[in-house]
C-alpha cells in the first residue's frame, strides 16, 4: 500500500512540476497575443465587454475543470494549464497602461527608458494626479494657441453654416 501512495505522490509531483513549467513557458505567448491585431482590438473593447469575456472564459474554465479527468499525469497537467489560461488571459485583457509601458520600455533607451520605468512603478492615483497636472500645464502654456485655434474653428463653422443658408460674405 505504501508503494502505491508513493507512486501516486510521484505522479502528482510530476504533473504539478510539468504544469507549472508549461504555465511559465506560456507567459510570453500570452503577452505576444495581445500585441497582435486581434489582441489590440480586444484590449480596445469597453470595460463591460471585457468583463463579459472574462466571465465567459471563467465559465469555460470551470466547465473544463469539472469535465476533464485527471487520472493520468498528462491529463492532470493539461487540466492545470487549461484552467490557468483564463485568469492569465483575463489579466492581460484587463491590464492596459502597464502593459503598454512594459512593451514600450523594451524599445526605449536613455531618458525615455528612465521615464517609462518610473511611470510603470507609479501608483494609479499618483499617475492620475500627474496627468491632470500635465494637462493643466500644457493648457496654460498653450492657451493662446488653443484660443486662436478654437476661434478659427468657430469662424469656419460659421462660414459653412452661412454658405448652407445662402448668405454670401
Amino acid at each position: 500500500m505504501d508503494s502505491t501512495r508513493t507512486a501516486q505522490t510521484a505522479k502528482n509531483f510530476l504533473a504539478f512540476l510539468s504544469s507549472g513549467y508549461t504555465k511559465m513557458l506560456l507567459e510570453k505567448p500570452y503577452d505576444e497575443f495581445f500585441q497582435t491585431e486581434l489582441g489590440i482590438k480586444l484590449k480596445r473593447l469597453g470595460l463591460v465587454s471585457k468583463n463579459a469575456m472574462v466571465v465567459a472564459l471563467g465559465l469555460l474554465a470551470f466547465f473544463l475543470e469539472q469535465k476533464l479527468s485527471d487520472d493520468t499525469v498528462l491529463k492532470k497537467m493539461f487540466k492545470e494549464v487549461a484552467t490557468d489560461a483564463w485568469p492569465e488571459f483575463s489579466k492581460r485583457l484587463l491590464n492596459g497602461f502597464t502593459d503598454f509601458l512594459v512593451s514600450r520600455s523594451a524599445a526605449a533607451s536613455g531618458e525615455e527608458k528612465v521615464a517609462i520605468d518610473k511611470l510603470s512603478q507609479t501608483k494609479p492615483e499618483e499617475l492620475n494626479e500627474l496627468l491632470v497636472a500635465l494637462a493643466r500645464d500644457v493648457k496654460s502654456r498653450h492657451s493662446d494657441f488653443l484660443d486662436r485655434a478654437t476661434e478659427r474653428i468657430r469662424k469656419s463653422r460659421e462660414k459653412l453654416q452661412n454658405r448652407k443658408r445662402g448668405v454670401l460674405w
